[in-house]
């Protein structure tokens, strides 16, 4: 998906680091899908690496650190994401954090509910 980004142009995919960046919202992007045409497609341009020196040791050194098999693995993705300085006011919300990365999708559920929940009473008290 993220190779995919990189070659529509949309984000420079690090194969060392295997995240897409985006020019504005850094690592904060959301990819969900994807169309495949049946046409050629010519070779992404050349471009400089779009996440400079210091922040790509700091995420190969939390990714040194991530234990895949623990739930914290998601707040270590996280800090990788952090770890670039590129739109760091451009981050998924809380619940949106604990959707993607909350589990099961029993957990997914529980949130969609509370979110639901506190939008409907925060119109009730208009």
């Amino acid at each position: 998906m993220q190779a995919a980004a990189h070659l529509a142009g949309l984000a420079y995919y690090d194969q060392e680091l295997m995240w897409a960046c985006h020019p504005t919202k850094g690592l904060w992007i959301g990819l969900r899908g994807v169309f495949v045409l049946d046409e050629p497609c010519p070779a992404p341009k050349a471009s400089p690496p779009a996440i400079p020196t210091k922040e790509r040791q700091q995420i190969v050194r939390l990714r040194k650190e991530m234990d895949p098999g623990a739930s914290p693995c998601q707040i270590n993705l996280m800090q990788q994401r952090d770890a670039v300085s590129v739109a760091p006011a451009q981050k998924y919300s809380s619940e949106m954090i604990r959707f993607f990365h909350g589990g099961s999708t029993l957990s997914r559920k529980a949130v969609l509910r509370e979110c639901l929940r506190d939008r409907f009473n925060a119109g009730e008290a208009k």
